[in-house]
């Protein structure tokens, strides 16, 4: 590949030799010998293949966004000495904040690289391919080579922990959780009082019934389990309000989306996720760590942008996802009117929670426009004919979430 010092030098040559043919003077031939001759040699030298080989060493592939990754470089040169430049690509809005990415090398045997990175915000980011760039001594040749190929580092969303979700789905599955089910057994909500049957534990005697009524008299409690649980996040608003507050509206609604995938992921529930925006896409209910990796991979992806309409999105998935009488948890400001039939549509076959940050609760300058007032009592209408079909929990982005979630009322008794 020629450089501009190449291209300044070939014109030169050139040039001498027009001149000499035009003023028939061989001096000016005898001039561009040693020229071409300097050329020649440099091309020869820029032609040697490179021996070089280069291994990456990632810190971490997932990390919270905000935090630091160290890479490290080996690099091996298995030829002749070299002078080179080395570049392994890293996303530009990721700065390099100790070492660089981008360093001149006398490579003899082998030399280590070392750079820390820190992801700005959530997302996949992608470091590499590591590419060295040769020259001749004269610097008018050069050639690129790809010596490493890509690593790939998840920033997951940033949030708090979150408790007291609640769930008062129909369905529950087979082992102990913290749902109420529709059956009597070993748990801690109270449900009624029956005679005593042989095998039941004394301890769940109530003495003071037994003595009321002459006969023995046993507790019953409402047995606690698991059940599937599928949390939606509404990213299919954006124009609505400025994009500066929608993109920290959408922030608070995958914090909370991550929190509650982990609280509900930990009380052994099974978790699935279903995201409406740009990058939309849905993760089967599951168990385990490695569902709670899967959601939080698909958080980091998700953007803001219209796809299709909720309603649809939620009547065409959520039987594909989700069992009937499960519980759904929907993660929307709430500022679409379809929102309110997409509700009522699925409310007859699943329960539903709809958890809504408030994007006004926080105006700058402490005053709100008047077009957002506007929104803003919308806003409220909608949340109110919501609260006639589902559980609604009205999010001050100021305030904890978890305070929120113990106010809502749970029923005591799934029919």
């Amino acid at each position: 590949m020629y450089t501009i010092k190449a291209c300044l030098y070939l014109t030169l040559i050139a040039s001498l030799l027009v001149l000499s043919v035009l003023y028939r003077c061989g001096k000016l031939t005898a001039l561009t010998i040693p020229l071409v001759l300097m050329a020649g040699l440099s091309s020869l030298v820029a032609r040697t293949q490179a021996k070089v080989r280069v291994e990456r060493a990632v810190e971490s592939n997932e990390i919270f966004a905000g935090e630091e990754v160290a890479v490290k470089l080996k690099v091996v040169n298995e030829g002749r000495p070299l002078l080179m430049e080395l570049k392994d690509c890293v996303n530009e809005e990721v700065p390099v904040v100790h070492g660089s990415n981008r360093v001149l090398l006398y490579l003899i045997n082998a030399e280590d690289v070392e750079y820390v990175i820190r992801p700005p915000s959530r997302g996949l980011y992608v470091i590499g391919p590591v590419i060295i760039e040769l020259s001749d001594p004269m610097g008018l040749w050069k050639r690129e080579y790809v010596v490493c190929g890509e690593a790939r580092v998840a920033a997951f969303p940033r949030f708090s922990s979150v408790s007291g979700a609640p769930l008062g789905a129909k369905y529950t599955g087979v082992w102990p959780g913290e749902v109420l089910s529709r059956r009597s057994g070993r748990g801690t909500e109270f449900y009624g009082v029956r005679e005593y049957v042989p095998g039941d534990e004394l301890r769940r005697v109530n003495w003071k019934a037994s003595a009321r009524l002459r006969r023995l008299m046993s507790n019953e409690f409402v047995e606690e389990r698991v059940t599937d649980v599928l949390i939606v996040v509404d990213a299919g608003w954006s124009g609505v309000i400025e994009d500066e507050l929608a993109e920290e509206v959408l922030e608070h609604e995958v914090s909370a989306a991550a929190a509650l995938a982990l609280a509900l992921l930990r009380a052994g529930n099974r978790v699935g996720l279903l995201t409406r925006g740009e990058g939309g896409t849905w993760v089967k209910p599951g168990f385990g760590r490695r569902q709670l990796l899967r959601v939080l991979y698909h958080l980091a992806e998700l953007r803001m942008g219209e796809q299709l309409p909720l309603s649809y999105v939620l009547r065409t998935l959520a039987h594909y996802l989700l069992k009937p009488h499960a519980q759904v948890v929907l993660i929307s400001p709430v500022l679409d009117r379809d929102i309110v039939s997409a509700i009522r549509e699925i409310s007859t076959e699943y329960e539903v929670l709809v958890i809504s940050p408030n994007p006004f609760s926080n105006p700058k300058g402490g005053q709100l426009l008047t077009a957002y007032r506007l929104l803003e009592l919308e806003r409220e209408m909608l949340l109110t004919a919501l609260s006639r079909t589902c559980k609604v929990v009205d999010w001050d982005l100021r305030a904890p979430l978890t305070p929120l979630l113990k106010r809502v009322r749970v029923r005591r008794w799934a029919k």
